[in-house]
């Protein structure tokens, strides 16, 4: 079984892959599969030819070629590329789950849902197997770096990604707003912080145990750059909330990440975005300070041609360990309306 058909010339690659997605389009899955081949002899490192060839595959039944062409696009594929791997983890489960191999089409599906959360995913897997849909969807708290006996010392290791070694002591400083909390065991200590580096700052949720500081450095932004692009953060609130019944307390840090780039309003050329979300910090069963990732309530955007988009989400903590999402208001794009609903919180992996 080959994906090529022999040599095709690199300039060929648009021509063939438009040819591919005319016959897809046409339902002519086979003439698809074909004039895909082409376009991935054309660009053998392209990921979008192997993955639109693997999914004509799939219709046109061919099952093995399909199979190959969407293992091939994954292993191609930047870990960037989270849409182009969301959907092609998607249609490798549905192509296991077409041969048959249920087990191995629900890894992909959740695969899938964890890269790029979609409403198809979550379906699929919740039809398959309720309790992997049910761990797919939980909001799972990462270590943080650390511990360490300096803030400072931290970045100096380059211990935290993106953490931008300050020009001075004095410019790791608090950032504007409600930063820091009482002690409350196991912690000693709760800040949120900026270290800064000319117009750079990295911005970190800092939690101190009797072992050390932990941190999640979870904002990179670039505070000043006239008619480029430019990015700050400011933190609505940090505190304690029983979000997993029993103690300790759980970390609850609710931010807005605002950004905007372009050139001056005269050429439309400017746009901007807002976030709100939360970040939900947790001890784990090995004693380790966790956080989840970003969880985004509310965003709104404009773009430079005008066009804008907004949408918000409401957050409840359910006993024992639940997180709810409802709409709030505004169009929701697929990515976050698959997140509707109750999500378990996990402190550990």
């Amino acid at each position: 079984m080959s994906l090529t058909t022999g040599r095709v010339a690199p300039e060929q690659y648009s021509k063939w892959l438009a040819q591919g997605r005319r016959q897809h389009q046409r339902k002519d899955f086979k003439g698809a599969v074909a004039a895909f081949k082409n376009a991935h002899s054309a660009r053998p490192t392209d990921t979008t030819a192997l993955a639109e060839l693997g999914w004509s595959a799939y219709l046109a039944r061919d099952l093995a070629v399909a199979e190959a062409a969407t293992r091939a696009a994954l292993k191609a594929a930047g870990t960037d590329e989270k849409s182009l791997r969301g959907a092609a983890l998607y249609n490798l489960g549905m192509i296991l789950e077409a041969s048959n191999e249920k087990a191995s089409a629900i890894s992909a599906y959740a695969d899938s849902f964890v890269t790029r959360p979609s409403t198809a995913a979550k379906n699929r897997l919740t039809t398959l197997d309720p309790a992997a849909a049910e761990a797919a969807l939980a909001f799972r708290g990462h270590a943080l770096d650390g511990p360490t006996a300096s803030l400072l010392a931290l970045c100096k290791d380059e211990q935290v990604t993106l953490c931008a070694v300050p020009d001075a002591p004095g410019d790791f400083e608090p950032i504007s707003g409600v930063s820091s909390l009482s002690a409350r065991a196991p912690d000693l200590d709760v800040r949120v912080s900026s270290i800064y580096s000319g117009p750079y700052a990295n911005h970190l949720l800092a939690i101190r145990t009797a072992a050390g500081w932990y941190v999640n450095g979870m904002f990179f932004t670039n505070m000043a750059v006239t008619g480029g692009w430019t990015s700050a953060v400011e933190i609505d609130s940090l505190t304690y909330q029983d979000v997993i019944v029993g103690p300790p307390s759980e970390v609850v840090l609710k931010h807005k990440l605002s950004s905007a780039s372009g050139g001056s309003s005269a050429d439309r050329g400017e746009s901007s975005s807002e976030e709100r979300g939360i970040v939900l910090c947790g001890i784990d069963k090995a004693g380790r300070r966790t956080c989840t990732d970003p969880i985004i309530l509310e965003a709104s955007s404009q773009s430079g041609d005008g066009e804008a988009a907004s949408y918000s989400l409401r957050v409840n903590f359910v006993p024992p360990d639940w997180v709810e999402l409802t709409h709030d208001q505004g169009k929701l794009p697929d990515s976050i309306r698959a997140l509707l609903g109750r999500h378990r919180f996990l402190p550990g992996q």
